[in-house]
């Protein structure tokens, strides 16, 4: 097979009506597959920049790269998808779908910084509190052990209390 220039595979793909087989246009796979790939990336740009978000939002996104370009093969260029058997319809789903998951939590993560430090922080007090509950002999609340008390604080406290 003889590698084309991109500039004729993109030709070829957007000729509306062209009844592409896979004999006249076997890149056909690897054009839908370039196709998912750029609908992942808008599709997940566009999750960042509106409000919903969640399994649904997901799900859809898992709907517009899987039959976009199923639709777009099988309306726009009138391929015969029994003749492509299964190399249209799932090729790439799964690739694009981590590209969208990909780049949604990239954009998500950096719109929200603040509560990714705010999230850091409390882990890390977290961890700071349940190693020191496990290295000190006494019984410490969170809040003492975040105001910077230590076991000898609360055993001095308990001498200057008793009366002996």
């Amino acid at each position: 097979m003889q590698s084309q220039s991109p500039i004729i595979l993109l030709n070829k793909f957007f000729s509306i009506g062209s009844k592409p087989s896979p004999e006249t246009f076997p890149e056909l796979p690897i054009c839908v597959l370039w196709l998912r790939f750029v609908l992942a990336i808008a599709f997940a740009l566009y999750l960042t920049s509106s409000p919903t978000a969640g399994v649904v939002s997901i799900l859809f996104g898992l709907n517009i790269v899987t039959f976009t370009p199923l639709l777009f093969c099988k309306m726009l260029l009138l391929a015969d998808m029994d003749a492509w058997e299964n190399k249209l319809t799932f090729t790439g789903v799964p690739n694009a779908v981590g590209l969208l998951l990909l780049v949604w939590v990239y954009c998500f993560t950096n719109q929200h910084e603040e509560e990714e430090a705010k999230f850091i922080t409390t882990m890390i007090a977290q961890q700071a509190i349940q190693q020191v509950a496990t290295f000190d002999d006494s019984v410490l609340s969170s809040e003492d052990i975040l105001a910077g008390k230590s076991s000898n604080d609360m055993f001095d406290q308990a001498e200057t209390h008793s009366e002996f």
